[in-house]
């Protein structure tokens, strides 16, 4: 059984449905928002508890793909952050390393819903964002064959625990970093892809990284080359996947600078358009399936985590696309980031009932 570790935040979620007085929306060029009406009161029917943080949700879906799976973040010694550890035990999951600090507060999440079912998120990080180098397991790090990294509440350590982790050998590194390593210090992130096997974003966080990696100068970009395998349609972020001081750029370009900075794959989720995974001679691309969104929190971490646990369970990187993309489709229909999370038997189902698979390559 393969051997997993989880660094990240944990957080204990309160999901708000089916609001009586139906919030109002207001679009404009910054984008889109939710009105909430001051000094009113809004009115829900139903409440639902449970857990998030991409520590713990990465953790489940590793442990329901049948990897052996440890994890590490900080909470309080509160009911909230009991609540998040008795999860975890009915997973399996060895919480041996989880920090409980006493008298301290576990990050909370209030998820606030929208018809589109991406609801807004208050989020109060709590003690989780005090996390230091002496309180990472460096030991339980060494006995690891795989690591998944999520967005950490301080973006120092990242370098710190990667560099570790590559000098024990460590078969596997994946990373998906979150708002301090990308916004307030992308320069720890640049320090730490050399470390790193599979690096995992959203659209909006590659476009964020490459505009600092651009403006700082830290990548040579290559000229566009990539060529169809097909007459089928080129998907969007291969024809444009952004623009910096009016030069254009494509994605082959954009995972081609990457990858020459260290990594050996680049991940990119991209919403209901689907996600694309960048090696050094290809990039493979798979349309989102369509489906009922009742919730939209979690679902990265379910693309990432199983795209990670296929290729650790030796599938292709085309299955490990495709998987990645049935699983977090499930959890886009659950009440929150994990309820939706797919066993690895339930998971070979999905793959088998989706008739067509979707998966296009385009070689460099």
């Amino acid at each position: 059984m393969n051997k997993i570790m989880t660094i990240g935040g944990a957080t204990y979620d309160i999901f708000l449905h089916e609001n009586i007085c139906p919030l109002r929306y207001y679009c404009d060029q910054s984008g889109d928002f939710l009105l909430i009406p001051q000094g009113r009161k809004v009115e829900f029917s139903r409440v639902h508890y449970a857990t998030g943080g991409g520590a713990t949700n990465t953790a489940v879906a590793f442990a329901r793909q049948g990897l052996r799976v440890t994890t590490f973040f900080i909470i309080g010694d509160d009911s909230q952050g009991n609540f998040i550890l008795n999860e975890l035990s009915r997973e399996q999951i060895d919480r041996g390393s989880v920090v409980q600090l006493p008298g301290q507060i576990t990050g909370t999440s209030v998820i606030v819903p929208a018809s589109s079912g991406e609801g807004s998120l208050l989020v109060c990080h709590g003690v989780g964002n005090t996390m230091q180098a002496i309180q990472i397991p460096l030991s339980v790090i060494a006995q690891q064959e795989y690591l998944y990294i999520a967005p950490l509440p301080v973006a120092e350590l990242l370098p710190v625990i990667v560099e570790y982790a590559r000098a024990q050998s460590i078969k596997y590194i994946a990373i998906n970093p979150g708002t301090n390593q990308l916004y307030v210090h992308p320069e720890y992130l640049y320090e730490s892809l050399r470390f790193v096997d599979c690096l995992i974003l959203n659209t909006a966080e590659a476009i964020q990284l490459f505009h600092w990696l651009v403006g700082e100068k830290k990548i040579n970009i290559p000229m566009a080359t990539l060529k169809k395998n097909d007459g089928s349609s080129v998907p969007p972020l291969l024809l444009f996947f952004s623009s910096y001081q009016g030069v254009t750029y494509t994605l082959d370009q954009y995972t081609s600078a990457i990858l020459a900075l260290g990594p050996k794959t680049v991940v990119i989720t991209d919403g209901a358009a689907g996600a694309y995974v960048g090696t050094r001679s290809q990039i493979f691309f798979h349309p989102s399936f369509k489906v009922e969104i009742s919730n939209t929190v979690g679902a990265g971490d379910a693309f990432g985590a199983t795209f990670v646990a296929s290729v650790a369970r030796g599938f292709s990187i085309e299955q490990a696309l495709f998987r990645g993309i049935c699983n977090s489709s499930s959890v886009l229909q659950g009440a929150d980031a994990k309820s939706g999370l797919l066993s690895a038997e339930q998971l070979d189902k999905a793959v088998q009932q989706q008739q067509i698979n979707l998966v296009q390559c385009f070689n460099y």
